[in-house]
């Protein structure tokens, strides 16, 4: 924004930069910055209220925290909104008629439950003020929703984003839940929204019935990773599963395996139906007919033995999978499955890298696939972004293919 400003000084001032009549202006003019507070008057009644006010020193609850319930109070009326923030720590100790450390434990709780922000050049902030280019606001915090115990492809993508979204200027808090454990999931992600500025969810337990998004409105400012489309109003980006499915179970059948199977987990995960797609698409192009024998469902009660007959009973001689570790459910590193595998020379295709695997991974993996981490990290970024600066932007689904590796 360009502009010309005349001052008491007669001075010219040129581009102004930051212009915002509750806060000091900052004028910048051949290197020189000029600071114009435009809120005595407001800063007076302020000091003049907080004088009034009436701190009971044996009362059992300690004299700092009267004073943030106080201040609590007053951002909430129309002269704190319009005040937006507070005066100086030495002007608001002698009007209380307290320690300036009184006043600093005071601020601190506000601080801890975001209702203020501390702003260089401009002091202490009501976090509802806040203007979009104040980096050190807890509104710039970008939160991610993520299940706890990911793999070490994730854990990886988690790195990527977060260097991404620092190099933005944001800042990333991590809400971590238990995989299995659908009610911890959402209450992060009602945590995420309600401390950050915008939020990253992956549901990798997300259900048919998609009620808790459905209960969010769509300007929530929250982006969606690998959540079926069809379920959500949100901006999504989504792995190419089926891609995936579909060229393992091709590069199966090239190798000579007749009878490929794939391991489901579970009927309503998003990645591991894709995964199936691909494969029965796969086996139709091929002329080879699916059978329902040919699909081992994890569920719970699940065995080792029960795996091994699946792969006897039925002739499996290759895999599909999305992951060979499964927390709680599924591992095909315990030493009895291993050496099945191997003995039987069976083949697997895989989503999960091949540090997945260990040393098994030359004689077993024939092909694998390897997300673009970066690329994910990228089109999450910025549809987020795109979202906390446009609340009624049109939502989109964008979908990833990986890099089949062999």
């Amino acid at each position: 924004m360009s502009t010309s400003w005349e001052c008491q000084t007669k001075t010219k001032i040129s581009d102004v930069f930051l212009l915002d009549f509750r806060f000091p202006v900052l004028l910048y003019f051949q290197n020189k910055e000029f600071c114009m507070d435009l809120n005595n008057d407001i800063t007076g009644k302020q000091l003049a209220l907080f004088r009034k006010t009436e701190i009971r020193r044996k009362a059992a609850l300690p004299v700092y925290l009267q004073i943030a319930e106080f201040l609590a109070q007053y951002m909430d009326t129309a002269d704190g909104r319009a005040a937006g923030r507070f005066p100086a720590e030495p002007d608001m100790a002698k009007a209380f008629h307290v320690s300036r450390e009184t006043i600093r434990a005071a601020l601190a709780r506000l601080e801890e439950e975001h209702k203020i922000c501390r702003v260089k050049k401009r002091g202490t902030v009501f976090a509802s003020q806040m203007l979009p280019f104040d980096l050190q606001s807890p509104r710039q915090n970008i939160g991610v929703v993520w299940p706890e115990g990911s793999n070490a492809k994730w854990q990886n993508m988690l790195r990527i984003f977060q260097k991404a979204a620092e190099n933005g200027g944001y800042s990333v808090r991590f809400y971590f839940y238990r995989m299995g454990n659908e009610a911890a999931m959402n209450r992060q992600a009602e945590r995420s929204l309600a401390e950050c500025f915008g939020t990253v969810f992956y549901p990798s337990i997300y259900q048919a019935d998609p009620s808790f998004l459905e209960s969010l409105p769509e300007t929530a400012p929250l982006v969606l990773f690998d959540v079926p489309p069809q379920n959500s109003c949100f901006s999504s980006v989504i792995p190419d599963h089926e891609f995936a499915g579909y060229v393992f179970t091709r590069e199966l059948l090239a190798r000579g395996c007749r009878n490929p199977g794939i391991v489901r987990v579970r009927e309503d995960i998003f990645s591991s139906v894709q995964l199936e797609n691909g494969y029965r698409e796969a086996l139709r192009n091929a002329g080879v007919p699916f059978r329902k024998e040919g699909v081992f469902h994890v569920r719970r009660g699940y065995s080792n033995n029960t795996f091994l007959e699946w792969l006897d009973g039925n002739g499996i001689d290759a895999l599909v999978l999305v992951c060979p570790i499964l927390p709680n459910c599924f591992t095909l590193f315990h030493p009895q499955v291993l050496e099945a595998i191997q003995s039987r020379r069976i083949l697997i295709a895989s989503n999960s890298p091949l540090d997945d695997y260990g040393e098994a991974a030359p004689a077993i993996i024939p092909c694998h696939a390897e997300y673009p981490y970066q690329e994910f990290s990228n089109e999450l970024l910025r549809l987020l972004v795109l979202k906390m600066k446009n609340p009624d932007i049109t939502s989109c689904k964008i979908m990833i293919r990986p890099k089949i590796c062999k």
